[in-house]
């Protein structure tokens, strides 16, 4: 009874992810809320409840990976003694606090499951993930993007040809965002495919794959392309099973770019532009690279402290972020602590311990999870999409999703072993 009570809040808790519609209202200190941080409040409320009124004990999935993912949260609450933005610096900490939070929940909601739910779930949140965002490319009501700027204005037009022209989120943002967090399921679904077989799996590995390269983000196809062959030696694998979902990937790609070719006019005239070698290499690369000078420059100013957690200050010289997830932990923490926390990433693949099992299943369900964490560690280099409040807490859902999925398939394989002893 309670393990179908599970199913249902764990199906629920994944659809409010999914769809965190906002409410663009000043609340308290907040300037919006998401449905999604009100759900969160509740699920909390009731684990500790429960956690209160029975053992007393909380579970944590894996104390390693839940100890790497609250050290962020540990040196945001320290960098409040020096940070130069208060309110920044609390705004993160709220933020990671949320994101320990989503890990939490995840992983006690699927603690009885079994690994098919697990890997279920997270099908249906890649799933889910997708389609607001082809909802919102045909501008559905509802679906449509938040836009900060004034209609008319410069950044308003430059906006709205980036959202259209490339495949972006109403929910996570432009397609950077999106790319990124599809990138993460991307490899254990894959990995689903390869184990069971199932045809459902092999073409939402294409979807995945399909709507990576219809984001046109060239860092996370970058960091696709050099997690694959790790991927292909960990699994060791027939290649059938390899080019298959590619194969598959490259034809509903070539269909999707026709039919955007076709019906879309802003497509056609920004076409030549986001694919302009040129353009990639002297005008993005060059402007990415004096970012990450700039960024150099700060922490030289500020080596030991930083300046607080999600402080850039304004003579960074560039609006946005550093687009360098590893760069900004130094300019926020200073080398000593910024390193800590570049190491609690990190080390986050080596939190999925090898076991002592010799079944292919445990191992390839590793490989497809480690694969998806190094993908993550490689956007990182061109990204800072991990400071992103809603793509954070997506990351450490993530993280939830698959350390529920090793810990069900470890139980699992336990009773097989005693079965056969």
């Amino acid at each position: 009874m309670l393990r179908n009570k599970l199913k249902l809040l764990s199906v629920l808790f994944i659809i409010i992810i999914a769809f965190p519609f906002r409410i663009r209202e000043k609340i308290i200190i907040f300037n919006s809320v998401s449905i999604f941080d009100i759900a969160l409040l509740i699920f909390s409320i009731v684990l500790l409840l429960y956690v209160f009124y029975n053992d007393g004990k909380l579970y944590v999935g894996k104390k390693f990976i839940f100890l790497l993912l609250c050290i962020h949260l540990l040196i945001g609450l320290f960098s409040i003694v020096w940070s130069k933005d208060i309110a920044e610096t609390f705004y993160y900490i709220i933020v990671d606090t949320e994101a320990v939070l989503s890990y939490l929940v995840t992983v006690n909601l699927l603690r009885k499951s079994k690994s098919e739910w697990t890997m279920s779930l997270m099908a249906i949140l890649s799933l889910l993930i997708i389609i607001p965002s082809i909802l919102s490319y045909f501008r559905m009501p509802g679906f449509t993007p938040y836009i900060p700027y004034e209609i008319g204005s410069i950044k308003y037009n430059v906006f709205i040809a980036s959202y259209y022209t490339r495949l972006s989120s109403p929910f996570f943002g432009l397609s950077n965002n999106l790319a990124t967090v599809l990138a993460y399921f991307f490899f254990p679904i894959w990995t689903w495919w390869i184990i069971s077989g199932k045809r459902s799996y092999l073409l939402l590995t294409s979807i995945i794959l399909v709507s990576i390269i219809m984001t046109i983000s060239k860092g996370v196809l970058i960091s696709i392309a050099i997690t694959i062959p790790f991927f292909i030696y960990w699994q060791k694998v027939r290649i059938k099973l390899i080019i298959q979902p590619i194969f598959l990937a490259i034809i509903l790609c070539a269909a999707g770019f026709a039919a955007v070719y076709a019906f879309s006019g802003q497509f056609r005239i920004y076409a030549p532009y986001l694919f302009s070698i040129r353009r990639i290499i002297f005008v993005e690369g060059i402007e990415r690279l004096q970012r990450y000078e700039a960024a150099l420059s700060l922490i030289g100013n500020s080596p030991l402290y930083g300046y607080g957690a999600k402080v850039i200050p304004p003579d960074f010289g560039f609006q946005g972020n550093i687009h360098n997830t590893y760069l900004e932990q130094m300019v926020y923490f200073g080398i000593p602590l910024g390193m800590i926390s570049i190491a609690s990433l990190t080390f986050l693949p080596f939190g999925f311990e090898r076991g002592s099992w010799k079944r292919n299943l445990f191992s390839r369900v590793r490989a497809g999870i480690v694969s998806a964490i190094v993908c993550q560690l490689v956007i990182f280099i061109t990204e800072s999409s991990f400071e992103g409040s809603t793509l954070k807490v997506l990351f450490y859902v993530s993280i939830g999703l698959s350390v529920a999925l090793i810990n069900s398939l470890t139980q699992q394989l336990h009773e097989l072993q005693k079965v056969e002893l």
